[in-house]
């Protein structure tokens, strides 16, 4: 008997839909809670990296609704 082996591809499960809608409003919150932050910054230096990191929550969420957005376009 020949041995099976091991395949090159591997299959996911697909993410239920409301995974990236929770996700989002996670990122939400704590850009919200990043923005408060950019109040209290020390220097310009702070100031910037604070900016940075709103900014990078900023292209996360956009996944998210990219996401989003497949998902309901599959679903037509």
């Amino acid at each position: 008997m020949a041995t099976q082996q091991p395949s090159a591809v591997r299959f996911f499960a697909v993410d239920h839909p409301a995974v990236a809608g929770t996700v989002r409003a996670k990122l939400e919150k704590y850009r919200r809670d990043l923005i408060e932050e950019l109040t209290v910054a020390a220097d310009w230096g702070d100031y910037c990296r604070r900016a940075g990191r709103v900014e990078g929550i900023d292209a996360a969420i956009q996944h998210c609704i990219d996401v989003d957005l497949e998902a309901q376009e599959r679903n037509k």
